[in-house]
């Protein structure tokens, strides 16, 4: 929902200047509080930071310098209010986004597996710079050996000895209450003395750890000895970094078009940042903006956001992701015609 609110604002913005309706700046507001709600509340990190960039500007272009202390106020209260009301939401944006800043696996935009989507998209890239593999493949090849990220995954989820001691690998059965079944579950034991143990509850068990996920690596046999801060296993909750698109349509064109696809996204990329310069230009410039300009701006502001690289993305190619893409290209293609006194 949040996304979705977040990627057609910017369109009914646009759209709201080109008619003339009564009451329109009340209107407008009355849009960007509705959709402001909706996203906050979605705790879509990704929507919610479409929405201050799409709300930024709409507070460049249209408040005055002497209201802008009471603008910054209200939209203080305004989200200080959802907050208080879903506290949820201001952990998803907040809390969550800080620690995973602090986190050495993670950057503040990308999670940990989103960087192993990149990584196996450039690798796909590199074996095939002038082509891709053609669209939509990365889901198809991502588990390839070739292009899985499998050095840094067993390097990054290494988890080592924290004692002296003696290795053992042993099943536990365990109740699972989500699915109302027992499971086999694998534990790697640590014990001082070299005996084998029967449960994962002996009284000398010094050190146990749960394997879950993928058991990418594991260095140790049963029954050996390992000295501390010697690497015991590798796992991680993915063996590579499959999904069905790398999350990045620039990444998605370079893997999937190669090259040559990917040059036309780059220069209508530009093309956008370029137009939309001149009309921020008019502003700091005190020249007087169009209606029409205004609209061009917030349909150009829309496809800036769905292709700015170092924000994360969906499948460019999903259905409703391009169809929101090329309403914004729709509405260009009808109103750059236009002359202003026809708006």
């Amino acid at each position: 929902m949040g996304s979705f609110v977040a990627r057609t604002l910017p369109i009914v913005l646009g759209l709201t200047f080109l008619e003339d309706i009564k009451y329109k700046n009340f209107l407008q507001i009355f849009i960007i509080i509705i959709s402001g709600i909706l996203i906050t509340m979605s705790a879509e990190r990704l929507a919610f930071i479409y929405f201050i960039i799409t709300l930024f500007f709409f507070i460049f272009f249209k408040i005055n310098k002497k209201n802008l202390f009471i603008i910054i106020l209200l939209i203080i209260l305004f989200f200080s209010s959802i907050f208080y009301l879903r506290p949820a939401a201001y952990d998803r944006l907040f809390v969550h986004t800080f620690n995973q800043a602090k986190s050495a696996d993670h950057t503040i935009f990308f999670s940990y597996r989103h960087q192993l989507h990149f990584i196996t998209a450039l690798n796909q890239f590199n074996d095939s710079k002038i082509f891709g593999h053609g669209l939509k493949s990365f889901r198809l090849i991502c588990d390839n050996p070739k292009y899985v990220p499998i050095d840094k995954i067993i390097s990054d989820n290494q988890i080592n000895s924290p004692i002296n001691g003696y290795s053992f690998i042993i099943i536990n059965p365990e109740y699972d209450p989500s699915t109302g079944k027992i499971n086999d579950i694998k534990y790697l034991i640590i014990k001082n003395q070299k005996i084998q143990p029967t449960t994962v509850d002996d009284a000398d068990i010094t050190y146990k750890l749960r394997i879950h996920g993928e058991l990418i690596k594991i260095y140790v046999s049963s029954g050996e000895f390992v000295e501390k801060d010697r690497p015991l296993v590798s796992m991680y909750e993915f063996a590579n970094g499959c999904n069905t698109h790398p999350h990045n349509v620039h990444l998605q064109f370079l893997a999937e078009t190669g090259l040559i696809g990917y040059f036309f996204l780059i220069i209508a990329f530009f093309f956008i940042i370029y137009q939309l310069f001149l009309i921020i230009k008019k502003k700091f410039l005190f020249i007087s903006i169009s209606k029409k300009e205004y609209c061009i701006f917030y349909c150009l502001l829309g496809l800036f956001l769905s292709l700015f690289p170092l924000f994360p993305s969906g499948n460019f190619f999903n259905n409703w992701l391009s169809a929101i893409f090329y309403f914004n290209v729709a509405n260009l293609i009808s109103i750059l015609p236009l002359k202003n006194d026809e708006c």
